[in-house]
């Protein structure tokens, strides 16, 4: 769904794998803009947590990348702070957004 509306957007939209072997879902490219995203049913178990976010900060670096956004389905329920740079965003809330708005998540936060 998330791959979908990005392309809908007329965003690039790559996979990316880094050097030390971590997924992320999706290095989205927009002119000179670029945001990486991962993708998660929920972030409530410490493992997937753990893994999403060390992913997306690996990438981060390589890339030179100020931005991670982590999609879910479902809400976080930790209270642990977020790391800078990086966004938590319920698919639901992302989806219901205009095109212009949901450009400005991606590249401006």
């Amino acid at each position: 769904m998330i791959f979908i509306d990005l392309k809908r957007l007329n965003l690039e939209v790559y996979y990316f794998k880094t050097e030390k072997d971590y997924e992320v879902d999706f290095v989205v490219k927009n002119r000179l803009d670029l945001s990486l995203v991962q993708v998660a049913w929920d972030l409530n178990n410490p493992a997937t947590r753990k893994r999403e976010f060390k992913a997306l900060r690996n990438a981060m670096q390589e890339l030179k990348c100020p931005r991670g956004i982590i999609f879910v389905a479902e809400p976080m329920l930790s209270t642990e702070p977020l790391e800078e740079g990086i966004v938590v965003m319920e698919v639901y809330k992302y989806l219901m957004m205009e095109a212009p708005q949901q450009k400005q998540f991606l590249f401006e936060f």
